[in-house]
């Protein structure tokens, strides 16, 4: 038997050799996975989508997976991740071979019924149609609980098999109506055989062989989770696994190599794969991000160096202080310790997210040319960012130093994907799994080394091994919503930076929390960033992590106080222990701190008549101002007033109502201009109207600040956009 596997036999042959009665092996040929009206025309067997997905998994195991789940899968199967990983994938669709799965289709049910493979009549009511998901746990559970010797390994391992469609059925869900799971003797044969012949021929013994020795933690759980619908909708892409009518021609050689060159044709990949630790322990900023690391960078990045376990750090220092290039150098020493593959940057907005997606796009540069297709940029505007298009188009980088927003005036001939040019995916479109998918050939321009375009649709943008975009991404990963496993296991298996975390409200961070105590369940290291931060929240964080990474629901470990500021926190979990550290001795900001002199300017008319004088009284003698007001309809006032009045400069207005193309066009403006690679480009006389797009994340740097009152920690930000860059020349008025 082992020969005919070896030999990469079919099917057909490996029934044969395991002694299965020619009526078993005729009924389990028959069974199909895909139609040939959902599958391009052509029925392809369910032995052979088992087979192609266990396929698709070996190679997620080879190119995708990071070293760190790889590592927790080995140790959970004895040693065996990838063959385990192969299984637990594949044998996703066991329940298909069911009554209510194969009478779906009359033309594909007739050569079952033929086989003598007989059912009554099932419930037609959509509503209480029986599902293949859960009748593939109700098939493999009690298998599991016999060969496995209990309920403690099956019972983590069936509920993946049940929530491959999105959703995780309740107990109460797992009572098939009355025929629906297949009775009699024939069918019962043909449920076992397909899960045995499956198991031998991926490569275990048996049934018993496949018993994990350890189970992993809820949120790893939910990860493979996600892993699992990632292969199984690779594999269920009819133009690249073509269906297969004949089990002779089935066989797990074969579905090796149809997954191995759809793998190559989709151009999918991970990240850093196995990256290797910096000679030097400041190299990540001093070589990679060509920085000189002052106090408060210098700390994070040591702190990464020096935490024992994946963790939780939060870093708090002053605006322009430096601390996003810090928590990229950290995130490199962070995945280089721990073996994590990727980073997911999370921005407070889309517009503080694209010149981010710019800067991690050089980054990224840094380690390897091609992994700057693997960048995403997720926020439902990014077809307006010409370095985005610039790279799924496969077109010259644009040229000088913005943040890459569409400056056309609108125009854009952007990468669609709102067409389903990947089509239904057969029976499974009824359960969610139909998404936007732009077809591969509009890449066949491209190198091999171009984007992989399967990433583009629909839920897939974390599973990218590179990616910037707003902090919702994360708060989705944590919410009781369809295919949060696939978002899920986006997040692990990268290291995850929160920028601004203070910006989150009461409700966001709420989910925050949540996220965190997931995050931290999954052995994420996570870095939180903030100019500030209260000290309630920085201790709310920590026991969220904390919680996670000691399973238990309501961990508290006070944080010390911190030694002064800029100052990072530390928090993970060592031997079953919490331990939370804090910055021991101040750590010194980059520059001295400088006295902010304040002036109340009387002003009650919504028009903003006075603010418009002052404006023009300020820059008189030259000098770039930065107005930052509440309400649209103030902003809009004002510009009009300067503009009206013939003011005699640049003159700029940003705010949320602009159309998406507008507003990226005038946000790379405004950094070109005012950013810390202006140089001689800065104006002599600028003024920039903006509403709270502005207040953070918006690295410019204006002479002179006019802003309406707003909370403490928001005015903070704001004025933290005034004397931001070190070397910017400033009329002696300023």
């Amino acid at each position: 038997m082992d020969s005919v596997v070896d030999r990469g036999g079919s099917v057909v042959q490996l029934m044969e050799a395991m002694g299965l009665s020619p009526e078993t092996v005729e009924r389990v040929s028959r069974l199909w996975g895909k139609s040939a009206a959902r599958n391009g025309g052509q029925r392809h067997l369910l032995l052979g989508h088992l087979l192609d997905t266990a396929a698709v998994a070996g190679l997620i195991w080879d190119q995708y997976l990071s070293r760190a789940f790889r590592q927790r899968l080995d140790e959970i199967s004895g040693g065996r991740g990838q063959l385990w990983f192969m299984w637990v994938c594949g044998i996703h669709d066991c329940g298909k071979a069911c009554p209510a799965f194969q009478a779906m289709d009359e033309a594909e049910a007739a050569p079952v019924l033929a086989a003598g493979l007989t059912w009554g009549r099932l419930p037609a009511d959509r509503q209480k149609r029986w599902r293949h998901d859960v009748a593939g746990a109700v098939l493999l559970m009690p298998r599991l609980i016999t060969e496995w010797g209990g309920e403690e390994a099956a019972g983590w391992v069936w509920p993946l098999v049940a929530g491959h469609h999105g959703t995780f059925p309740s107990a109460a869900a797992l009572r098939p109506p009355r025929g629906a799971q297949g009775r009699g003797a024939a069918w019962e044969q043909v449920q076992r055989a397909v899960v045995d012949v499956f198991t031998r021929a991926v490569g275990f013994e048996d049934l018993a062989d496949v018993r994990p020795v350890d189970s992993l933690r809820k949120a790893e759980q939910l990860a493979l989770s996600g892993l699992i619908v990632m292969a199984d909708w690779i594999a269920s892409d009819s133009s690249q696994f073509p269906g297969l009518a004949d089990a002779g021609l089935i066989s797990f050689a074969g579905a090796r190599r149809r997954a191995e060159a759809a793998w190559e044709r989709l151009r999918l990949r991970g990240g850093w794969r196995n990256l290797v630790l910096p000679e030097n322990p400041l190299d990540p900023l001093t070589c990679r991000l060509g920085v000189q690391p002052r106090a408060s960078q210098r700390e994070l990045v040591e702190r990464a160096w020096s935490m024992p376990a994946p963790g939780l750090l939060v870093a708090e220092a002053p605006m322009g202080e430096g601390k996003t290039k810090a928590a990229l150098a950290a995130a490199e020493v962070l995945a280089a310790r721990f073996g994590l593959d990727g980073v997911f940057v999370a921005m407070p907005t889309q517009a503080t997210s694209d010149p981010m997606y710019e800067q991690v796009l050089r980054w990224v540069h840094t380690f390897d040319p091609a992994l700057e297709s693997q960048v995403a940029l997720l926020h439902g505007r990014r077809r307006f960012n010409t370095w985005w298009r610039s790279v799924w188009e496969g077109k010259p980088r644009p040229e000088g130093e913005g943040c890459g927003c569409c400056e056309n005036g609108g125009r854009h001939d952007a990468v669609d994907v709102t067409a389903d040019d990947f089509g239904a995916i057969d029976e499974d479109a009824d359960y969610g799994m139909v998404s936007a998918q732009p077809s591969t050939d509009r890449a066949t321009n491209l190198g091999a080394d171009g984007p992989a375009y399967w990433f583009l649709g629909d839920k897939r943008g974390l599973l990218t091994a590179f990616a910037v975009g707003t902090v919702d991404h994360i708060l989705h990963a944590a919410t009781r919503t369809r295919h949060v496993m696939l978002r899920f296991a986006g997040l692990a298996g990268k290291v995850v930076v929160v920028d601004e975390v203070h910006a989150a409200d009461v409700y966001m961070r709420q989910f925050l929390v949540e996220a965190l105590r997931w995050l931290g369940q999954a052995g994420v290291p996570v870095v939180l960033l903030s100019a500030t931060l209260p000290p309630a929240q920085r201790q709310q964080f920590v026991d969220a992590y904390l919680s996670g990474v000691l399973g238990m629901a309501d961990v508290h470990q006070p944080v010390p106080e911190p030694a002064g500021y800029p100052c990072v926190t530390v928090a993970y979990g060592v031997d079953g222990r919490a331990v939370a550290e804090t910055s021991r001795e101040a750590v010194r900001s980059w520059r001295e701190s400088a006295p902010v002199r304040l002036a109340w300017l009387p002003d009650t008319d919504p028009m903003g008549t006075r603010v418009a004088a002052a404006v023009r009284e300020t820059v008189a003698d030259g000098g770039v101002a930065l107005v930052v007001v509440n309400q649209v309809d103030r902003a809009q006032a004002i510009y009009r007033d300067l503009r009206d009045g013939g003011f005699d400069g640049v003159l700029h207005l940003l705010h949320a109502r602009l159309c998406a193309a507008h507003r990226a066009g005038r946000t790379g403006e405004c950094l070109r201009l005012m950013g810390p690679q202006a140089g001689d480009d800065r104006p002599k006389r600028m003024v920039v109207i903006a509403t709270q797009l502005a207040e953070q994340s918006f690295d410019v740097d204006a002479d002179v600040l006019i802003t309406d009152l707003a909370p403490t920690d928001l005015l903070l930000q704001r004025i933290g956009r005034l004397h931001r860059h070190s070397g910017t020349r400033r009329p002696a008025a300023h």
